[in-house]
């Protein structure tokens, strides 16, 4: 790769991702309507994405399935933890039984972006916004110092069937990264559990595996973006894979261990 190929991608990447932190920031910032709005859209966006990875030629279909996921993310936000996750467990089932579509990848993906959109949403009700930026920096710097390291070091591929781009180097940087920015967390901000430093890694290792399914997705339906929706990145699905991941073992959590995530 010459010194002008390796880094063509990297004006469009940042434009796109300085908009979306400025939208995202200013929904959170926001809150109430607001961020369950945003949240919705993008939810929606990607279930969009997700069933044309699947059905390609479903279109209006799609898009009216995505529409009803949107809606029900929206109502979702309103209830109780445990019964936003069968709401939106219904509407995967409902996208499922909708699309000529056979096997578990559709409505696995499906309620692993629902609970990915859950998750942001209840960790910012159940810790606030700095658990919220705390979960989001710590994706976005697994995916720069990936990025980064991957291209100035090289080396080893992490699993060349599947994600041809990613290195070992990039991959372990995306370790250490995270496990930085928890530990600036705990350092700056009282009453901050130190287990946040260890989560913030397992969630990047997280992220990195979501980035790597939804290649394998990708690969599965031959194509190189989700959509086209962002510039520089594709679609949703290709800039926040690594945050659904995240985000959904994240909602987990505190479904089943920990409502608070430390904070």
């Amino acid at each position: 790769m010459t010194g002008a190929t390796r880094w063509n991608d990297l004006a469009p990447r940042l434009t796109s991702a300085l908009v979306m932190l400025g939208v995202g920031g200013v929904a959170l910032a926001l809150g109430g309507l607001w961020l369950r709005g945003l949240l919705a859209l993008v939810c929606g966006a990607m279930i969009w994405e997700v069933i044309g990875l699947f059905a390609p030629h479903e279109g209006r279909r799609a898009l009216a399935l995505a529409a009803a996921t949107a809606v029900a993310f929206f109502v979702a936000t309103w209830l109780p933890i445990s019964a936003a996750a069968i709401v939106m467990l219904l509407a995967i089932v409902l996208i499922y039984k909708c699309l000529p579509v056979k096997g578990g990848l559709l409505p696995a993906y499906g309620a692993l972006v629902s609970a990915g959109a859950m998750g942001v949403f209840g960790l910012y009700m159940q810790s606030g916004l700095s658990a919220v930026i705390w979960l989001i920096s710590l994706v976005i710097i697994t995916d720069l110092a990936g990025y980064f390291a991957g291209r100035l070091l090289g080396g080893p591929k992490f699993w060349a069937a599947i994600s041809p781009n990613k290195t070992w180097s990039g991959t372990v940087a995306g370790w250490l990264g995270a496990g930085c920015v928890g530990g600036v967390f705990v350092w700056q901000l009282e009453g901050v559990h130190w287990g946040i430093i260890p989560l913030s890694i397992v969630l990047s290792i997280v992220s990195q595996f979501g980035d790597i399914f939804e290649s394998h997705l990708k690969r599965r339906a031959g194509v190189k973006d989700s959509s086209s929706l962002i510039p520089g990145h594709g679609g949703f699905l290709d800039r926040f894979d690594g945050m659904i991941a995240a985000a959904a073992v994240t909602f987990a959590v505190q479904i089943f261990l920990s409502p608070s995530i430390g904070f």
